[in-house]
Protein backbone atom coordinates (compact mmCIF):
# COMPACT_ATOMS: atom_id res chain seq x y z
CA UNK A 1 0.00 0.00 0.00
CA UNK A 2 1.51 3.39 -0.81
CA UNK A 3 1.09 6.52 1.07
CA UNK A 4 -1.84 7.83 -0.62
CA UNK A 5 -3.44 4.75 0.01
CA UNK A 6 -2.82 5.24 3.48
CA UNK A 7 -3.61 8.96 3.64
CA UNK A 8 -7.50 8.62 1.61
CA UNK A 9 -8.26 5.45 4.26
CA UNK A 10 -7.27 8.12 6.80
CA UNK A 11 -9.11 11.00 5.80
CA UNK A 12 -11.69 8.72 5.54
CA UNK A 13 -12.40 7.80 9.38
CA UNK A 14 -15.35 9.83 9.69
CA UNK A 15 -17.38 6.78 8.15
CA UNK A 16 -18.21 3.04 9.60
CA UNK A 17 -18.88 1.50 12.88
CA UNK A 18 -16.19 2.34 15.46
CA UNK A 19 -14.85 -1.53 15.15
CA UNK A 20 -14.18 -0.40 11.15
CA UNK A 21 -12.21 2.92 12.42
CA UNK A 22 -10.05 0.88 15.00
CA UNK A 23 -9.70 -1.62 11.83
CA UNK A 24 -8.27 0.98 9.50
CA UNK A 25 -6.56 2.77 11.76
CA UNK A 26 -4.48 -0.46 12.67
CA UNK A 27 -3.98 -1.01 9.04
CA UNK A 28 -2.45 2.23 8.51
CA UNK A 29 -0.32 1.71 11.84
CA UNK A 30 1.12 -1.19 10.06
CA UNK A 31 1.97 0.24 7.14
CA UNK A 32 4.15 3.12 9.07
CA UNK A 33 5.81 0.69 11.18
CA UNK A 34 6.65 -1.48 7.76
CA UNK A 35 8.37 1.75 6.41
CA UNK A 36 10.19 2.61 9.94
CA UNK A 37 7.79 5.51 10.84
CA UNK A 38 7.59 5.03 14.39
CA UNK A 39 6.79 8.06 15.48
CA UNK A 40 3.97 8.34 13.56
CA UNK A 41 2.86 4.89 15.02
CA UNK A 42 3.09 6.19 17.61
CA UNK A 43 0.54 9.33 17.07
CA UNK A 44 -1.88 6.62 15.50
CA UNK A 45 -1.90 4.40 19.06
CA UNK A 46 -2.07 8.01 20.97
CA UNK A 47 -5.56 8.61 18.44
CA UNK A 48 -6.94 5.09 18.85
CA UNK A 49 -6.51 5.67 22.52
CA UNK A 50 -8.22 9.18 22.58
CA UNK A 51 -11.22 7.70 20.39
CA UNK A 52 -11.35 4.74 22.98
CA UNK A 53 -12.07 7.94 25.55
CA UNK A 54 -14.79 9.83 23.39
CA UNK A 55 -12.23 12.49 22.86
CA UNK A 56 -12.98 12.81 18.77
CA UNK A 57 -11.66 16.20 18.47
CA UNK A 58 -7.97 14.69 19.69
CA UNK A 59 -8.50 11.85 17.69
CA UNK A 60 -9.02 13.71 14.53
CA UNK A 61 -6.29 16.05 15.36
CA UNK A 62 -3.23 13.13 15.86
CA UNK A 63 -4.74 11.71 12.59
CA UNK A 64 -4.72 14.57 10.41
CA UNK A 65 -1.16 15.39 12.05
CA UNK A 66 -0.02 11.89 10.74
CA UNK A 67 -2.20 12.38 7.19
CA UNK A 68 0.00 15.59 7.12
CA UNK A 69 3.46 13.70 7.93
CA UNK A 70 2.75 11.23 5.09
CA UNK A 71 1.50 13.84 2.35
CA UNK A 72 5.60 14.43 2.50
CA UNK A 73 6.97 11.81 2.25
CA UNK A 74 7.70 9.87 -1.52
CA UNK A 75 5.83 6.26 -1.97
Amino acid sequence: MGWREVIVSLNSLGVGDLESIHRRVRAARAEVVAHGHEELAARLDEALEALGQGRMAEFRRLVNQVVSRLGHLKD
